[in-house]
């Protein structure tokens, strides 16, 4: 197996499958999911690459006092999400249910 090509501080949540190459396997990894802020649950949330589980609640309740995100950089209105938070996650959120 192919250890290196794992991230060791990738975020898992019960029941998600890792696929460990084989040494030499050449396979691309897969994509990360593009998560859809307005309706993800705190888990989900957390799937973002550096979003942990207290940003993923302010996430949430940011949603519920002022309603969806119309636009994925309202997400820097979360505190602890700045531009250098934003610059990593923004490739991994929508706010819409079709990405266009």
């Amino acid at each position: 197996a192919d250890t290196k090509s794992i991230d060791a501080d990738a975020r898992v949540i019960d029941g998600m499958t890792i696929e460990v190459p084989a040494m030499g396997d050449e396979k691309l990894p897969k994509a990360l999911p593009v998560i859809n802020i307005n309706t993800a649950d705190a888990r989900t949330l957390c799937l973002i690459p550096g979003i942990g589980e207290v940003i993923s609640q302010r996430i949430i309740e940011y949603r519920e006092e002022n309603g969806n995100f119309t636009d994925v950089s309202q997400i820097m209105n979360v505190n602890g999400i700045g531009e250098k938070t934003f610059a990593k996650i923004k490739d991994f959120i929508k706010t819409e249910e079709t990405q266009k």
